[in-house]
């Protein structure tokens, strides 16, 4: 059962991915998918993170969703501002233990980058004040929008699976996702060793 299923959504990301539905109808999928988790009675955290990036591979390819919002600093970025860079974007909340701990390698990220040639969003659920607060004691360098659920829900897809990271190219094409993350010592460069080789590839191109 448990293969058919897995089966299912992988069926699921073909159908979404060529109709070109991309990031609109994802979540859907999501829900879906959770719907017959529930009817199956399998509520494991970790296999509900592998089944949502099942889907969420299928959005490899789609184009970033549009977007023009404030940072927590009152910077404005817009989506069509962003082409002809790399873009990365976090998906994270201050409670998320795997996301805190992957902040130093996230940072060691941004360091090896020219902002005129990779742009760090990060994007959280949190309020603005929660995040600023947050900031004061622990260092996260991308730039910060703080944004409902909903809002991520809609336009990104994110409604499991925290941390999620993406990789956009110039042309505004995502390239790759990973979600979820550890909080194991040994994966304390993981972030890193993922996103670096993605970001050098495409930033060739």
């Amino acid at each position: 059962m448990k293969y058919f299923f897995v089966y299912l959504l992988f069926l699921g990301c073909l159908s979404f991915n060529t109709q070109g539905q991309c990031f609109s109808d994802c979540k859907y999928k999501l829900v879906n998918a959770e719907d017959q988790r529930d009817s199956l009675g399998n509520l494991d955290p970790l296999k509900i993170i592998e089944q949502s990036e099942i889907i969420l591979k299928g959005l490899i390819g789609c184009q970033i969703p549009e977007f023009s919002l404030t940072t927590i600093d009152g910077k404005l970025i817009s989506s069509s501002d962003l082409k002809g860079k790399i873009v990365v974007l976090n998906f994270w909340f201050t409670s998320c233990a795997p996301c805190v701990f992957e902040m130093p390698a996230l940072n060691k990220l941004v360091e090896n980058y020219s902002p005129d040639e990779v742009v760090f969003i990060a994007f959280s659920v949190d309020k603005s004040e929660t995040i600023e607060k947050f900031l004061q004691k622990t260092s996260f360098n991308y730039q910060h929008i703080s944004s409902g659920k909903d809002f991520l829900a809609e336009k990104f897809c994110i409604i499991f699976g925290y941390p999620t990271n993406m990789v956009f190219d110039k042309e505004g094409k995502l390239r790759q996702i990973f979600c979820g993350g550890s909080t194991d010592k040994k994966d304390k460069n993981a972030a890193f060793e993922k996103l670096k080789p993605v970001i050098d590839e495409w930033l060739v191109k």
